[in-house]
């Protein structure tokens, strides 16, 4: 009679190996699946920015003209989420209250709105929120008009201050004169209202 044991072990370890592969291939396309956020009502043509800790997501999203914004947010982005991580978000380079915490495939809890970003309350103007470091890079925010900005950034011994505009990045160069920094005064003529800023020390 023949054996059937070596054709037996065969199979078990290809539905074994199948098995692992569909577990694997299935978390891979776990990860790859974004979060995804959006919302309504904001004034259009304004920039919405994702960041985990201030690391850029990427994928900024002009908001159109009826004020809707969507951003794709996968593990694979710039920002490198992971299960949990909260995600911040700017309109027009302006701290936004509103965060969420990232989960592959997940999706604002309001699912008809989204989410209701606002700006965070304007707080004291001229000043830094947060701590410049004495020498490096820090990421700070401010408030403020661009003069009080210079002024702020000189008592921070900083040589320049760059911060994003209608998703572009502008540079300041503290003490220069104005026409050096024209294209910032111009981005900012309204003054920054919690605007995330990089200010190198």
């Amino acid at each position: 009679m023949p054996s059937f044991r070596p054709v037996a072990g065969l199979a078990i370890a290809l539905v074994a190996a199948m098995a692992l592969f569909s577990a694997f291939a299935t978390s891979a396309s776990a990860q790859a699946v974004p979060y995804v956020a959006y919302g309504i009502n904001q004034k259009a043509g304004a920039v919405i920015a994702a960041n985990v800790a201030g690391r850029s997501c990427g994928g900024d999203s002009v908001v159109s003209a009826e004020g809707n914004w969507r951003i794709a947010i996968a593990a694979t982005a710039a920002c490198a989420p992971r299960e949990g991580d909260v995600v911040s978000f700017t309109i027009d380079g302006v701290a936004a209250e509103q965060t969420i915490s990232w989960t592959a495939g997940g999706a604002p809890t309001n699912l008809a709105a989204g989410i209701a970003l606002t700006p965070k309350p304007r707080p004291a103007g001229g000043a830094f929120s947060g701590s410049v470091a004495p020498v490096g890079v820090s990421i700070v925010s401010f408030t403020g008009t661009t003069a009080q900005l210079d002024t702020a950034g000189a008592a921070a011994k900083a040589v320049s201050i760059s911060a994003t505009s209608a998703g572009k990045m502008i540079t300041f160069v503290v003490g220069a004169p104005s026409f050096v920094n024209n294209d910032f005064i111009a981005a900012f003529s309204a003054g920054l209202n919690g605007a995330l800023v990089i200010v190198k020390t």
